[in-house]
């Protein structure tokens, strides 16, 4: 395996963690493979841990190169103890996220033969701000705008495959709207900090760019979608899931979509590997991950084509 740390920006605020498998699988055979990008949440203020590594290491033993991609997100550093104080990166702020994933997949793209990765089959895989970022991709991917700052990229380089949504942020100004006390009590000291990761401010008036509410982005020829979700989720509105796949199902977006009954926000792989606490275990809800694995092969090439 080929790990190193990949600075996608000069000022070294987005890093791709690369978990690269070794292409000589055999003597004189090189193995071409797929490769998935993991996108962490954290409301855009900081990386979940439970979000990376644990899920690059479950994709890699599936097959698949992978990397982990910390995008900019509001706090340089993770507070280690309520009433820290904070040091805030005030550049940080939406879409510098998804220029940051666009740097990503243009770099695999372009060292796609050097690490023998099949540029046709790449994926990325978000949860909760992370799956809002891999989704706001799968629709952005040549939106002017963006790509004015990622001079010199082919658009198609920055278009996904397909994309592994986890318990996704659909609708970004949910969080603008939210009353505090309806958050999990760990995590309310951070809502207006995610507001202002998302909207530059956190005094009641925020405005979002409606390209990044999910369903408003919607479009017929977007990259496939899988996405998962639990209807016990207190800090996004499951609805909204439901909501947004009725929204790619009428545009003909090819979509699989399964709403678990049981389980709080931010489970990760649901089970002990990911686990912060009890509750992020679910047998039932670690069925995600065979479903996606099962989704993603659907793209795999006649097994003669898949060596180099």
């Amino acid at each position: 395996m080929y790990t190193t740390d990949i600075k996608l920006d000069a000022q070294g605020r987005s890093t791709l963690r690369t978990f690269f498998l070794e292409p000589n699988i055999s003597y004189q055979v090189k193995k071409l493979r797929p490769l998935v990008i993991v996108c962490p949440g954290g409301g855009y203020v900081l990386h979940a841990t439970k979000e990376q590594e644990p899920v690059a290491m479950r994709f890699a033993g599936a097959g698949y190169h992978t990397a982990v991609l910390r995008y900019p997100v509001l706090f340089r550093s993770r507070p280690k103890k309520p009433g820290e104080e904070l040091v805030i990166d005030r550049t940080a702020t939406f879409p510098a996220p998804l220029i940051a994933l666009m740097q990503a997949m243009a770099w695999v793209r372009a060292h796609a033969q050097e690490y023998a990765i099949d540029a046709s089959r790449i994926y990325v895989v978000g949860f909760s701000a992370g799956a809002h970022l891999a989704a706001c991709l799968a629709e952005h991917w040549d939106d002017p705008d963006l790509l004015s700052q990622v001079p010199g990229v082919d658009p198609r380089d920055c278009a996904p495959t397909g994309v592994v949504l986890g318990y996704p942020l659909v609708n970004p100004l949910d969080m603008a709207t939210r009353a505090v006390d309806s958050c999990p009590k760990e995590m309310r000291w951070q809502i207006p900090y995610i507001q202002r990761a998302l909207f530059g401010r956190n005094d009641g008036a925020a405005e979002c760019d409606e390209r990044f509410d999910l369903i408003s982005g919607v479009r017929p020829d977007m990259p496939r979608v899988f996405m998962w979700q639990t209807a016990e989720d207190q800090v996004v509105n499951p609805a909204r899931a439901c909501q947004f796949a009725a929204a790619l199902i009428d545009a003909g977006v090819p979509c699989e979509f399964h709403l678990f009954p049981t389980g709080p926000h931010g489970m990760a792989l649901c089970e002990p590997t990911s686990a912060a606490k009890a509750e992020d275990e679910d047998a039932y809800a670690a069925a995600w991950v065979p479903l996606a694995l099962a989704w993603l092969r659907r793209d795999e090439p006649h097994r003669d084509q898949a060596s180099l």
